[in-house]
Protein backbone atom coordinates (compact mmCIF):
# COMPACT_ATOMS: atom_id res chain seq x y z
CA UNK A 1 0.00 0.00 0.00
CA UNK A 2 1.14 3.20 -0.30
CA UNK A 3 1.80 5.09 2.80
CA UNK A 4 3.30 8.09 4.21
CA UNK A 5 7.05 8.64 4.42
CA UNK A 6 7.38 10.00 7.83
CA UNK A 7 10.89 11.30 6.76
CA UNK A 8 9.83 13.39 4.06
CA UNK A 9 6.99 16.75 5.20
CA UNK A 10 5.02 18.47 2.63
CA UNK A 11 6.34 20.40 -0.23
CA UNK A 12 5.53 24.19 0.21
CA UNK A 13 6.12 26.82 -2.05
CA UNK A 14 5.56 29.61 0.36
CA UNK A 15 8.01 32.21 -0.16
CA UNK A 16 10.01 34.95 2.23
CA UNK A 17 8.32 38.17 2.76
CA UNK A 18 9.57 40.09 0.16
CA UNK A 19 9.08 44.20 1.58
CA UNK A 20 12.06 45.87 0.00
CA UNK A 21 13.70 48.50 1.60
CA UNK A 22 15.92 49.77 -1.11
CA UNK A 23 18.51 52.83 -1.37
CA UNK A 24 19.89 55.24 -3.80
CA UNK A 25 18.52 55.18 -7.55
CA UNK A 26 17.01 52.08 -7.63
CA UNK A 27 15.01 51.68 -4.22
CA UNK A 28 11.88 53.78 -5.50
CA UNK A 29 12.17 51.52 -8.45
CA UNK A 30 11.62 48.36 -6.22
CA UNK A 31 9.62 49.73 -3.67
CA UNK A 32 6.95 50.90 -7.09
CA UNK A 33 6.90 47.09 -8.01
CA UNK A 34 4.44 45.54 -6.04
CA UNK A 35 5.44 42.89 -3.58
CA UNK A 36 2.41 40.89 -4.54
CA UNK A 37 3.73 41.03 -8.48
CA UNK A 38 7.87 40.24 -7.74
CA UNK A 39 6.58 37.06 -5.18
CA UNK A 40 4.53 35.81 -8.25
CA UNK A 41 1.84 34.75 -6.28
CA UNK A 42 3.96 32.40 -3.97
CA UNK A 43 1.71 32.29 -1.30
CA UNK A 44 -1.40 33.00 -3.76
CA UNK A 45 -4.37 30.77 -2.68
CA UNK A 46 -6.01 28.78 -6.05
CA UNK A 47 -9.00 29.41 -7.69
CA UNK A 48 -11.66 26.97 -6.91
CA UNK A 49 -12.57 25.08 -10.13
CA UNK A 50 -15.81 25.32 -11.07
CA UNK A 51 -18.68 23.16 -10.40
CA UNK A 52 -19.38 20.37 -12.72
CA UNK A 53 -15.51 20.74 -14.05
CA UNK A 54 -13.66 19.18 -11.16
CA UNK A 55 -11.81 15.28 -12.34
CA UNK A 56 -14.86 13.21 -10.71
CA UNK A 57 -17.21 15.03 -13.67
CA UNK A 58 -14.70 14.69 -15.83
CA UNK A 59 -14.61 10.84 -15.60
CA UNK A 60 -18.34 10.45 -15.29
CA UNK A 61 -18.89 12.59 -18.28
CA UNK A 62 -15.86 10.03 -20.43
CA UNK A 63 -17.29 6.88 -19.28
CA UNK A 64 -20.72 8.35 -20.25
CA UNK A 65 -19.68 9.90 -23.69
CA UNK A 66 -16.54 8.09 -24.81
CA UNK A 67 -16.71 6.43 -28.16
CA UNK A 68 -13.97 4.06 -27.54
CA UNK A 69 -15.79 2.89 -24.38
CA UNK A 70 -19.06 3.01 -26.06
CA UNK A 71 -18.28 0.48 -29.11
CA UNK A 72 -16.34 -1.84 -26.18
CA UNK A 73 -19.64 -2.16 -23.85
CA UNK A 74 -21.96 -2.97 -27.37
CA UNK A 75 -19.23 -5.14 -28.76
CA UNK A 76 -19.95 -7.04 -25.21
CA UNK A 77 -23.66 -6.92 -25.83
CA UNK A 78 -22.83 -8.41 -28.86
CA UNK A 79 -20.53 -11.28 -27.51
CA UNK A 80 -23.25 -12.26 -25.27
CA UNK A 81 -26.35 -12.63 -28.05
CA UNK A 82 -23.68 -14.48 -30.14
CA UNK A 83 -23.53 -16.92 -26.86
CA UNK A 84 -27.47 -17.17 -26.29
CA UNK A 85 -27.65 -17.77 -30.18
CA UNK A 86 -25.02 -20.94 -29.81
CA UNK A 87 -26.13 -22.38 -27.20
CA UNK A 88 -29.85 -22.46 -28.84
CA UNK A 89 -28.14 -24.39 -31.60
CA UNK A 90 -27.26 -27.40 -29.14
CA UNK A 91 -31.25 -27.34 -29.10
CA UNK A 92 -33.12 -29.49 -32.33
CA UNK A 93 -33.89 -26.73 -34.74
CA UNK A 94 -38.08 -26.95 -35.26
CA UNK A 95 -40.62 -25.47 -37.49
CA UNK A 96 -44.26 -25.34 -37.78
CA UNK A 97 -45.16 -26.31 -41.47
CA UNK A 98 -48.38 -25.68 -43.73
CA UNK A 99 -48.76 -26.18 -47.10
CA UNK A 100 -51.94 -26.34 -49.51
CA UNK A 101 -52.06 -26.67 -53.19
CA UNK A 102 -54.88 -25.86 -55.22
CA UNK A 103 -55.44 -27.01 -58.91
CA UNK A 104 -58.04 -25.33 -61.00
CA UNK A 105 -60.15 -26.94 -63.54
CA UNK A 106 -59.76 -27.69 -67.22
CA UNK A 107 -62.53 -27.82 -68.97
CA UNK A 108 -61.70 -28.99 -72.21
CA UNK A 109 -59.78 -31.70 -70.55
CA UNK A 110 -62.29 -32.73 -68.54
CA UNK A 111 -59.57 -32.05 -65.71
CA UNK A 112 -61.61 -31.55 -62.18
CA UNK A 113 -60.44 -28.75 -59.71
CA UNK A 114 -58.44 -30.35 -56.66
CA UNK A 115 -57.04 -29.31 -53.08
CA UNK A 116 -53.94 -30.91 -51.47
CA UNK A 117 -53.63 -30.16 -47.69
CA UNK A 118 -50.60 -30.96 -45.18
CA UNK A 119 -49.68 -29.23 -41.60
CA UNK A 120 -47.17 -30.37 -39.06
CA UNK A 121 -43.83 -29.82 -36.99
CA UNK A 122 -40.90 -30.54 -38.98
CA UNK A 123 -37.28 -30.35 -36.91
CA UNK A 124 -33.62 -31.43 -37.49
CA UNK A 125 -31.00 -32.72 -34.62
CA UNK A 126 -27.40 -33.04 -35.03
CA UNK A 127 -26.10 -35.91 -33.25
CA UNK A 128 -22.19 -36.18 -34.01
CA UNK A 129 -20.06 -33.11 -35.59
CA UNK A 130 -16.78 -33.95 -33.75
CA UNK A 131 -17.66 -31.53 -30.95
CA UNK A 132 -18.28 -28.68 -33.61
CA UNK A 133 -21.57 -27.48 -31.78
CA UNK A 134 -20.26 -27.56 -28.42
CA UNK A 135 -16.65 -26.25 -29.00
CA UNK A 136 -18.61 -23.29 -30.93
CA UNK A 137 -21.02 -22.66 -27.72
CA UNK A 138 -18.08 -23.22 -25.45
CA UNK A 139 -15.82 -20.23 -27.92
CA UNK A 140 -19.07 -18.29 -28.07
CA UNK A 141 -18.92 -17.72 -24.19
CA UNK A 142 -15.65 -17.13 -23.94
CA UNK A 143 -15.72 -14.48 -26.37
CA UNK A 144 -18.64 -13.30 -24.12
CA UNK A 145 -16.44 -12.87 -21.34
CA UNK A 146 -13.45 -11.93 -23.55
CA UNK A 147 -16.21 -8.72 -24.21
CA UNK A 148 -16.80 -8.30 -20.45
CA UNK A 149 -13.00 -8.22 -19.49
CA UNK A 150 -12.27 -5.87 -22.83
CA UNK A 151 -15.16 -3.32 -21.55
CA UNK A 152 -12.95 -3.48 -18.22
CA UNK A 153 -9.89 -2.72 -19.65
CA UNK A 154 -10.99 -0.01 -21.99
CA UNK A 155 -12.63 1.62 -18.28
CA UNK A 156 -9.25 1.24 -16.50
CA UNK A 157 -7.59 2.55 -19.29
CA UNK A 158 -9.67 5.90 -19.79
CA UNK A 159 -9.85 6.71 -16.57
CA UNK A 160 -5.61 6.87 -16.03
CA UNK A 161 -6.21 8.97 -19.70
CA UNK A 162 -8.77 11.05 -18.64
CA UNK A 163 -6.84 12.17 -15.17
CA UNK A 164 -3.38 11.82 -16.76
CA UNK A 165 -4.90 14.61 -19.19
CA UNK A 166 -6.73 16.42 -16.63
CA UNK A 167 -3.79 16.70 -13.88
CA UNK A 168 -1.53 17.63 -17.20
CA UNK A 169 -4.11 20.52 -18.45
CA UNK A 170 -4.32 22.13 -14.46
CA UNK A 171 -0.61 22.16 -14.45
CA UNK A 172 -0.28 23.84 -17.51
CA UNK A 173 -2.98 26.57 -16.60
CA UNK A 174 -1.02 27.45 -13.28
CA UNK A 175 2.20 27.43 -14.84
CA UNK A 176 -0.12 30.12 -17.57
CA UNK A 177 -1.22 31.82 -14.39
CA UNK A 178 2.67 32.21 -12.95
CA UNK A 179 4.11 33.24 -16.53
CA UNK A 180 1.86 35.66 -16.43
CA UNK A 181 2.43 37.50 -13.16
CA UNK A 182 5.55 36.89 -14.16
CA UNK A 183 5.34 39.12 -17.57
CA UNK A 184 3.28 42.07 -15.40
CA UNK A 185 6.35 42.34 -12.76
CA UNK A 186 8.61 42.56 -15.96
CA UNK A 187 6.66 45.01 -17.66
CA UNK A 188 6.38 46.78 -14.34
CA UNK A 189 10.24 46.47 -14.49
CA UNK A 190 11.27 47.56 -18.48
CA UNK A 191 8.68 50.72 -18.03
CA UNK A 192 11.11 51.60 -14.97
CA UNK A 193 14.53 50.42 -16.78
CA UNK A 194 13.36 53.10 -19.99
CA UNK A 195 13.03 55.84 -17.66
CA UNK A 196 16.62 55.31 -16.50
CA UNK A 197 17.46 55.10 -19.96
CA UNK A 198 17.46 58.62 -20.51
CA UNK A 199 20.08 59.43 -18.72
CA UNK A 200 22.39 57.40 -21.31
CA UNK A 201 24.57 55.99 -18.49
CA UNK A 202 26.43 52.65 -19.32
CA UNK A 203 24.54 51.12 -16.57
CA UNK A 204 20.92 52.48 -17.91
CA UNK A 205 21.74 50.93 -20.68
CA UNK A 206 22.85 47.48 -19.64
CA UNK A 207 19.68 47.21 -17.46
CA UNK A 208 17.21 48.10 -20.28
CA UNK A 209 18.61 45.43 -22.93
CA UNK A 210 19.22 43.01 -19.45
CA UNK A 211 15.25 43.78 -18.82
CA UNK A 212 13.86 43.40 -22.05
CA UNK A 213 15.56 39.61 -22.80
CA UNK A 214 14.19 38.40 -19.75
CA UNK A 215 10.91 39.75 -20.51
CA UNK A 216 10.78 38.82 -23.87
CA UNK A 217 12.16 35.19 -22.69
CA UNK A 218 8.88 35.17 -20.43
CA UNK A 219 6.61 35.89 -23.60
CA UNK A 220 8.25 33.08 -25.56
CA UNK A 221 7.36 30.81 -21.98
CA UNK A 222 4.08 32.43 -21.77
CA UNK A 223 3.45 31.68 -25.60
CA UNK A 224 4.42 28.17 -25.72
CA UNK A 225 2.20 27.33 -22.54
CA UNK A 226 -0.72 29.00 -23.72
CA UNK A 227 0.17 26.88 -27.23
CA UNK A 228 0.17 23.82 -25.07
CA UNK A 229 -2.84 24.46 -23.26
CA UNK A 230 -4.65 24.12 -26.65
CA UNK A 231 -3.20 21.02 -27.37
CA UNK A 232 -4.14 19.25 -23.65
CA UNK A 233 -7.62 21.24 -23.72
CA UNK A 234 -8.27 19.27 -27.40
CA UNK A 235 -7.03 15.77 -25.96
CA UNK A 236 -9.41 15.92 -22.45
CA UNK A 237 -12.29 16.98 -24.76
CA UNK A 238 -11.63 14.28 -27.07
CA UNK A 239 -11.70 11.73 -24.10
CA UNK A 240 -14.34 13.40 -23.03
CA UNK A 241 -16.66 13.05 -26.06
CA UNK A 242 -18.42 16.52 -25.57
CA UNK A 243 -17.66 20.13 -25.39
CA UNK A 244 -17.84 21.91 -21.93
CA UNK A 245 -17.48 25.59 -21.50
CA UNK A 246 -14.24 25.69 -19.44
CA UNK A 247 -11.64 23.70 -17.37
CA UNK A 248 -10.63 26.39 -14.34
CA UNK A 249 -7.10 25.59 -13.30
CA UNK A 250 -7.36 22.54 -10.12
CA UNK A 251 -5.45 23.19 -7.31
CA UNK A 252 -2.18 21.59 -7.11
CA UNK A 253 -1.53 21.21 -3.45
CA UNK A 254 1.47 19.87 -1.85
CA UNK A 255 1.91 16.27 -2.05
CA UNK A 256 3.99 14.18 0.62
CA UNK A 257 5.97 11.28 -0.85
CA UNK A 258 4.04 7.77 -1.41
CA UNK A 259 5.89 4.46 -1.48
CA UNK A 260 4.50 1.56 -3.24
CA UNK A 261 5.79 -2.07 -2.41
CA UNK A 262 6.38 -3.56 -5.40
CA UNK A 263 5.30 -7.25 -4.66
CA UNK A 264 1.90 -5.62 -2.92
CA UNK A 265 1.35 -4.17 -6.38
CA UNK A 266 2.18 -7.22 -8.50
CA UNK A 267 -0.22 -9.18 -6.12
CA UNK A 268 -2.72 -6.41 -6.89
CA UNK A 269 -2.00 -6.10 -10.69
CA UNK A 270 -1.67 -10.10 -11.29
CA UNK A 271 -5.33 -10.34 -9.42
CA UNK A 272 -7.13 -7.32 -11.00
CA UNK A 273 -5.85 -6.07 -14.10
CA UNK A 274 -7.98 -6.63 -17.09
CA UNK A 275 -4.97 -7.60 -19.47
CA UNK A 276 -3.64 -11.19 -18.14
CA UNK A 277 -7.24 -12.48 -18.13
CA UNK A 278 -8.02 -11.40 -21.21
CA UNK A 279 -5.39 -13.32 -22.95
CA UNK A 280 -6.10 -15.99 -20.97
CA UNK A 281 -9.55 -15.95 -22.15
CA UNK A 282 -8.71 -15.15 -25.69
CA UNK A 283 -5.80 -17.91 -25.75
CA UNK A 284 -8.52 -20.32 -24.28
CA UNK A 285 -11.10 -19.16 -27.40
CA UNK A 286 -8.67 -20.12 -29.88
CA UNK A 287 -8.55 -23.22 -27.47
CA UNK A 288 -12.36 -23.82 -28.80
CA UNK A 289 -11.81 -22.76 -31.88
CA UNK A 290 -9.48 -25.41 -32.50
CA UNK A 291 -11.43 -27.69 -31.25
CA UNK A 292 -14.08 -26.29 -33.59
CA UNK A 293 -11.88 -26.55 -37.12
CA UNK A 294 -10.35 -30.12 -36.36
CA UNK A 295 -14.65 -31.47 -35.79
CA UNK A 296 -14.74 -30.59 -39.68
CA UNK A 297 -12.28 -33.61 -39.90
CA UNK A 298 -14.83 -36.02 -38.26
CA UNK A 299 -18.03 -37.18 -39.45
CA UNK A 300 -21.14 -35.25 -39.81
CA UNK A 301 -24.55 -37.58 -38.72
CA UNK A 302 -28.13 -35.42 -38.65
CA UNK A 303 -31.29 -36.70 -38.13
CA UNK A 304 -34.66 -35.19 -39.61
CA UNK A 305 -38.18 -35.57 -39.88
CA UNK A 306 -42.18 -34.45 -39.92
CA UNK A 307 -44.90 -35.24 -38.13
CA UNK A 308 -47.89 -33.75 -39.26
CA UNK A 309 -51.09 -34.43 -40.98
CA UNK A 310 -52.16 -34.11 -44.75
CA UNK A 311 -55.19 -35.14 -47.58
CA UNK A 312 -55.85 -34.38 -51.04
CA UNK A 313 -59.26 -34.56 -53.07
CA UNK A 314 -60.74 -33.59 -56.12
CA UNK A 315 -63.46 -30.93 -55.03
CA UNK A 316 -66.63 -31.87 -57.19
CA UNK A 317 -66.60 -35.91 -56.59
CA UNK A 318 -64.47 -36.40 -52.97
CA UNK A 319 -64.66 -35.80 -49.59
CA UNK A 320 -61.43 -34.07 -47.93
CA UNK A 321 -60.28 -35.89 -45.01
CA UNK A 322 -56.59 -35.33 -43.31
CA UNK A 323 -54.96 -38.52 -42.42
CA UNK A 324 -51.69 -39.17 -40.45
CA UNK A 325 -48.12 -37.92 -42.50
CA UNK A 326 -44.86 -38.47 -41.48
CA UNK A 327 -41.12 -39.05 -42.40
CA UNK A 328 -37.81 -39.86 -40.54
CA UNK A 329 -34.18 -40.16 -42.06
CA UNK A 330 -30.45 -40.10 -41.52
CA UNK A 331 -28.27 -37.93 -43.44
CA UNK A 332 -24.24 -38.88 -42.83
CA UNK A 333 -20.98 -37.09 -44.08
CA UNK A 334 -17.41 -37.27 -43.82
CA UNK A 335 -14.44 -36.03 -45.42
CA UNK A 336 -11.31 -37.83 -46.37
CA UNK A 337 -7.95 -36.97 -48.56
CA UNK A 338 -9.93 -34.14 -49.66
CA UNK A 339 -12.79 -35.31 -50.73
CA UNK A 340 -16.39 -35.43 -49.73
CA UNK A 341 -18.37 -39.17 -49.00
CA UNK A 342 -22.06 -38.81 -47.66
CA UNK A 343 -24.93 -41.88 -46.89
CA UNK A 344 -28.49 -41.01 -46.21
CA UNK A 345 -31.56 -42.94 -45.60
CA UNK A 346 -35.11 -42.01 -44.98
CA UNK A 347 -38.50 -43.76 -44.62
CA UNK A 348 -41.71 -41.88 -45.19
CA UNK A 349 -45.28 -42.41 -44.97
CA UNK A 350 -48.03 -40.19 -46.10
CA UNK A 351 -51.50 -40.02 -47.44
CA UNK A 352 -52.01 -40.54 -50.65
CA UNK A 353 -51.63 -37.84 -53.83
CA UNK A 354 -54.46 -37.62 -56.35
CA UNK A 355 -54.67 -40.52 -58.50
CA UNK A 356 -53.56 -42.96 -55.72
CA UNK A 357 -55.65 -45.57 -54.73
CA UNK A 358 -53.72 -46.32 -51.58
CA UNK A 359 -51.21 -44.57 -48.90
CA UNK A 360 -47.66 -44.21 -49.89
CA UNK A 361 -44.79 -45.58 -47.55
CA UNK A 362 -41.29 -45.22 -49.00
CA UNK A 363 -37.99 -46.08 -47.96
CA UNK A 364 -35.19 -44.67 -49.45
CA UNK A 365 -30.93 -45.44 -48.74
CA UNK A 366 -28.66 -43.33 -51.42
CA UNK A 367 -24.44 -42.94 -51.24
CA UNK A 368 -22.44 -40.01 -52.46
CA UNK A 369 -19.03 -39.17 -53.35
CA UNK A 370 -17.97 -35.96 -54.17
CA UNK A 371 -14.00 -35.09 -55.36
CA UNK A 372 -11.85 -32.12 -54.54
CA UNK A 373 -14.52 -30.42 -52.52
CA UNK A 374 -12.87 -30.86 -49.09
CA UNK A 375 -9.51 -28.95 -49.14
CA UNK A 376 -11.58 -26.06 -47.31
CA UNK A 377 -12.14 -28.02 -43.87
CA UNK A 378 -8.24 -28.47 -44.03
CA UNK A 379 -7.24 -25.22 -44.06
CA UNK A 380 -9.69 -23.87 -41.74
CA UNK A 381 -8.43 -26.75 -39.57
CA UNK A 382 -4.73 -24.91 -40.25
CA UNK A 383 -5.98 -21.36 -39.59
CA UNK A 384 -7.43 -23.01 -36.27
CA UNK A 385 -4.29 -24.60 -35.38
CA UNK A 386 -2.32 -21.36 -35.86
CA UNK A 387 -4.46 -19.10 -33.75
CA UNK A 388 -4.38 -21.50 -31.21
CA UNK A 389 -0.41 -21.33 -30.97
CA UNK A 390 -0.75 -17.84 -31.39
CA UNK A 391 -3.22 -17.30 -27.96
CA UNK A 392 -0.80 -19.56 -25.85
CA UNK A 393 2.58 -17.28 -26.91
CA UNK A 394 -0.08 -13.96 -26.56
CA UNK A 395 -0.63 -15.47 -22.81
CA UNK A 396 2.97 -15.70 -21.78
CA UNK A 397 3.72 -12.21 -22.97
CA UNK A 398 1.07 -10.75 -21.47
CA UNK A 399 1.41 -11.87 -18.29
CA UNK A 400 5.64 -11.22 -18.57
CA UNK A 401 4.56 -7.69 -19.84
CA UNK A 402 2.04 -6.84 -16.87
CA UNK A 403 4.70 -7.97 -14.45
CA UNK A 404 6.89 -5.43 -16.07
CA UNK A 405 4.81 -3.05 -16.49
CA UNK A 406 4.02 -2.31 -13.30
CA UNK A 407 7.70 -2.88 -12.01
CA UNK A 408 8.26 -0.06 -14.52
CA UNK A 409 5.74 2.22 -13.13
CA UNK A 410 6.63 1.96 -9.56
CA UNK A 411 9.68 3.25 -10.79
CA UNK A 412 8.65 5.92 -12.53
CA UNK A 413 6.42 6.87 -8.78
CA UNK A 414 9.67 6.73 -7.38
CA UNK A 415 11.15 9.35 -10.45
CA UNK A 416 8.35 11.48 -10.33
CA UNK A 417 8.53 12.49 -6.33
CA UNK A 418 12.18 13.02 -6.87
CA UNK A 419 11.32 15.48 -9.79
CA UNK A 420 9.43 16.89 -8.01
CA UNK A 421 11.39 17.67 -4.61
CA UNK A 422 13.99 18.90 -7.65
CA UNK A 423 11.91 20.98 -8.64
CA UNK A 424 10.65 22.44 -5.25
CA UNK A 425 14.30 22.60 -4.44
CA UNK A 426 14.95 24.81 -7.63
CA UNK A 427 12.23 26.84 -6.27
CA UNK A 428 13.94 27.65 -2.94
CA UNK A 429 17.29 28.46 -4.67
CA UNK A 430 15.20 30.88 -7.18
CA UNK A 431 13.59 32.45 -4.34
CA UNK A 432 16.63 32.98 -2.25
CA UNK A 433 18.24 34.03 -5.54
CA UNK A 434 15.43 36.86 -5.88
CA UNK A 435 16.59 37.56 -2.05
CA UNK A 436 19.68 38.25 -2.03
CA UNK A 437 19.59 40.25 -5.27
CA UNK A 438 17.45 42.30 -4.04
CA UNK A 439 19.63 43.17 -0.93
CA UNK A 440 22.04 43.86 -3.64
CA UNK A 441 19.97 45.86 -5.31
CA UNK A 442 19.84 48.21 -1.94
CA UNK A 443 23.40 48.20 -1.94
CA UNK A 444 23.62 49.09 -5.54
CA UNK A 445 25.25 45.81 -6.33
CA UNK A 446 22.70 44.81 -8.70
CA UNK A 447 20.55 46.54 -11.15
CA UNK A 448 17.20 46.46 -12.59
CA UNK A 449 17.98 43.64 -15.15
CA UNK A 450 19.68 41.26 -12.29
CA UNK A 451 15.79 41.62 -10.34
CA UNK A 452 14.21 40.75 -13.52
CA UNK A 453 16.25 37.56 -14.15
CA UNK A 454 15.39 36.75 -10.66
CA UNK A 455 11.85 37.32 -10.63
CA UNK A 456 11.99 35.06 -14.36
CA UNK A 457 13.55 32.37 -12.63
CA UNK A 458 11.31 32.09 -9.83
CA UNK A 459 8.51 32.31 -12.23
CA UNK A 460 9.98 29.32 -14.20
CA UNK A 461 10.68 27.39 -11.28
CA UNK A 462 6.83 27.83 -9.89
CA UNK A 463 5.93 26.78 -13.51
CA UNK A 464 7.91 23.95 -13.36
CA UNK A 465 7.26 22.68 -9.19
CA UNK A 466 2.88 22.41 -10.62
CA UNK A 467 4.47 20.57 -13.78
CA UNK A 468 6.06 18.17 -11.26
CA UNK A 469 3.09 17.69 -9.12
CA UNK A 470 1.13 17.08 -11.89
CA UNK A 471 3.56 14.70 -13.14
CA UNK A 472 3.29 13.35 -10.02
CA UNK A 473 -0.09 12.84 -9.67
CA UNK A 474 -0.24 11.31 -13.34
CA UNK A 475 2.48 8.59 -11.85
CA UNK A 476 0.04 7.47 -9.36
CA UNK A 477 -3.25 7.22 -11.71
CA UNK A 478 -0.67 5.06 -13.97
CA UNK A 479 -0.20 3.18 -11.05
CA UNK A 480 -3.47 2.23 -10.10
CA UNK A 481 -3.77 1.73 -14.10
CA UNK A 482 -0.72 -0.78 -14.20
CA UNK A 483 -2.90 -3.09 -10.98
CA UNK A 484 -6.06 -2.88 -12.44
CA UNK A 485 -7.85 -0.60 -9.75
CA UNK A 486 -8.85 3.08 -10.65
CA UNK A 487 -8.61 4.98 -7.29
CA UNK A 488 -6.87 2.69 -5.22
CA UNK A 489 -3.57 4.46 -4.86
CA UNK A 490 -4.70 8.42 -3.70
CA UNK A 491 -2.35 11.65 -3.55
CA UNK A 492 -2.92 13.93 -0.92
CA UNK A 493 -5.34 16.41 -1.90
CA UNK A 494 -6.73 14.23 -4.75
CA UNK A 495 -10.96 14.18 -5.46
CA UNK A 496 -12.28 11.02 -4.46
CA UNK A 497 -14.85 9.32 -6.74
Amino acid sequence: MLMNSPSHGPLRDDGPSLNVAGRGRNRSVITAVPAVMIALGLSMPPAEAEEGAGLESCVRIALANNADFFVAQKDADLNRARARIATLQLFPAAALKAEETRGRADELNGTPSFVERLYGVQATQTLFQGGHRWATQRQARTKADIGSLEVARQRNLLIFQVEEAYWRLSALENAKAAYRETSLALQDSLEKAARHELSDSPRARIEILSTRAQNRECEVALAETEEAILQARSRLLDLLGQNLPSFPADPLPDVKKLSAEEDECLRLGRAHRPEPALAEKEARAAEWGRLAGRSALYPKVDLHGFYGRSGAAYDQSEPFHYQRDWNAGVRASWVFLGNTGGYSSSKEKTSPKLGESSRTETQTQALRLSFADAFGPSLDNAEAQKAHWLGQRRLEKTRRHTDEDIRLTCRKLENAWKKTQSAQARLEQAQQEFTDTRYLLQEDKAHLGDIAAAVNRVGSARADLSEARANYRIAVADLNRAIGIPGHFKTEGDLKE
